[in-house]
Parts: C-alpha cells; sequence; structure tokens
C-alpha cells in the first residue's frame, strides 16, 4: 500500500476508473462482496502507473464516513462526523483536524475546508465567478463543458446528478485557499493535491463528502 501521508492524487472505486483495470480488478471484485470502497492513491503527479490502494471504507449510505488503513476495517484512519454547520474531521483516534462544510451557492453547493493554522480552502465549480483568477464566463465555454456543469447541478443540495452509477461525469471542482490552487476533483473519480502542506485525510474526507452529497 502506498502511504496515506505521500498521496498525490487518488480515486475511489467501483468509479475509479483513472485506475488500471489490471491493477485493481482483483481487489474490487473483492471489495464488492464484502460491500467496501477502496480508495486509491498515487504519489505521482501525472501518469497512471503508482497506484496502490491507500484506505478502505464500508458502505454505509448515509451514515458517519469512516476510512480505514485495512481491508477488514480494524485500523482506523480518520473519519467525518456531521455537526451544526457541517461535518467534524476527527483522527484515528477521534481528535478534530478540521472541519469540512458545505455551502449554498448559485451554481450548485461550494465546499470548504477547515485547517488548522491555514486559510481556508473553497472547492468551487472551475468555471464559478468566484473562482478567482480560474473562474470563465458561459460565453468561454465549450458546449460540452456547458453540458457537463449544467448536468452536474441540475439536481440540487442533496441530489448527485453525476454519482457512481450516473453516465454523465461529475462536476470539476477546483479547491483554492486565496489565490493558490490546492486541489483539483472530479466527484470521487479523481483527485489531484497540489499544495503539500493540505492534510491528506482532509482532503480524502472532502471528496467523498462532496461526492456522496453535492
Amino acid at each position: 500500500m502506498v502511504g496515506w501521508q505521500e498521496v498525490r492524487r487518488f480515486s475511489a472505486g467501483p468509479g475509479a476508473t483513472n485506475v488500471p483495470v489490471k491493477i485493481r480488478a482483483d481487489l474490487e471484485l473483492r471489495a464488492r462482496r464484502e460491500r467496501r470502497t477502496v480508495l486509491w492513491g498515487s504519489s505521482g503527479r501525472r501518469g497512471r502507473s503508482g497506484w496502490e490502494a491507500c484506505a478502505f471504507a464500508g458502505r454505509s449510505g448515509d451514515g458517519p464516513l469512516r476510512l480505514f488503513l485495512d481491508f477488514e476495517l480494524r485500523t482506523p484512519l480518520c473519519g467525518a462526523e456531521q455537526e451544526d454547520g457541517g461535518y467534524a474531521a476527527l483522527d484515528a483516534h477521534g481528535a478534530r483536524i478540521g472541519t469540512i462544510r458545505s455551502v449554498p451557492g448559485r451554481l450548485g453547493h461550494a465546499w470548504r475546508i477547515e485547517q488548522p493554522g491555514f486559510a481556508a480552502i473553497e472547492g468551487r465549480n472551475r468555471w464559478s465567478p468566484s473562482g478567482g483568477r480560474l473562474g470563465r464566463s458561459a460565453r468561454e465555454l465549450l458546449p460540452g463543458t456547458l453540458v457537463e456543469a449544467v448536468l452536474s447541478t441540475a439536481a440540487g443540495p442533496g441530489a448527485s446528478a453525476a454519482g457512481p452509477e450516473s453516465p454523465f461525469p461529475p462536476r470539476t471542482l477546483v479547491w483554492l485557499a486565496g489565490d493558490q490552487e490546492v486541489m483539483r476533483s472530479q466527484g470521487h473519480r479523481l483527485a489531484t493535491i497540489s499544495a503539500d502542506r493540505l492534510d491528506r485525510r482532509l482532503a480524502f474526507l472532502a471528496v467523498l463528502l462532496e461526492a456522496r452529497y453535492r
């Protein structure tokens, strides 16, 4: 397994299509039988090599999100518990490591990661006007990009138009701390971390919560 602290790119099955089939086939077959979700990680910035399992979760529907270091779910890594205004992100011992919030916006819910000691990280649609230097006006969008963006927000808060069973691609979120891009994610299918200071556990939880509840 790749160490979770070293992960720069990650993807969660069964929609982890960025991970080569020959790497994930056997473990995902077992995961389906035993109702597990595999979180795949890579320490590389590019390419399709170097993918290994880095965490596991039981499929608990709308219940608390918990990640473990072993397939048997015996060694906890982190978790998220709902509280007023968001989710408390907890380490393996139950101590708070940050907060994850869902923030209503004009283009669907945005998400915020609050990591102690650092500026808040805002995850917004890549074409949102509030996306800072990465925002684009509608007339600049290619038709395919516009369709993707509309479909991904049509379901509204609490629903997903691009979940694991959907034929539509998930929306792309750009996660910014001020003007600095910290991470970019496409639902649970692929997330790329570009800032070392981001606690990987917060990244895992935020992306999985966004994919579950957008």
